[in-house]
């Protein structure tokens, strides 16, 4: 092996590490600021709208509707501007299909009002015996 001279002053010092560079004040970690939380996201009502106030704003929302196509201005509202009675006159357009009365106009189920009736009652009188167990005293 060859004789190599290491110079008095490397020889008496620590030994050092290649890859880490020194350390000074810049490379010192330096305190980060604490982290607040991010308030969470609230789905649906705002928690921070006073009641009365949401409650204020969602009913200017909202339509009034008025009778203002009949004489009857002081009843409760219907349909298509007309109160109830004048609605089942006037209001109605179509034409019952599934009855003989195809001049009538339509009440429900595709009958006019009179067939209508007709099936609900018999209906309701089949049903009103099924309840009683068809058992009744004739004394």
């Amino acid at each position: 092996m060859p004789n190599l001279k290491v110079p008095s002053a490397l020889a008496d010092s620590t030994p050092t590490v290649v890859n880490q560079p020194p350390q000074n004040q810049d490379t010192q970690p330096k305190e980060e600021a604490p982290v607040t939380p991010k308030p969470k996201k609230t789905r649906g009502i705002r928690k921070d709208v006073v009641p009365k106030q949401r409650a204020k704003k969602y009913n200017s929302r909202k339509i009034e509707k008025k009778v203002d196509k009949c004489e009857h201005v002081h009843e409760k509202y219907y349909s298509r501007g007309l109160c109830k009675n004048c609605y089942h006159k006037l209001g109605r357009i179509k034409l019952a299909i599934d009855c003989p009365h195809t001049d009538r106009k339509l009440y429900a189920r595709n009958v006019c009002k009179g067939c209508y009736l007709r099936i609900f009652f018999r209906q309701n009188k089949l049903s009103d015996k099924a309840e009683e167990g068809g058992s009744e005293d004739k004394s």
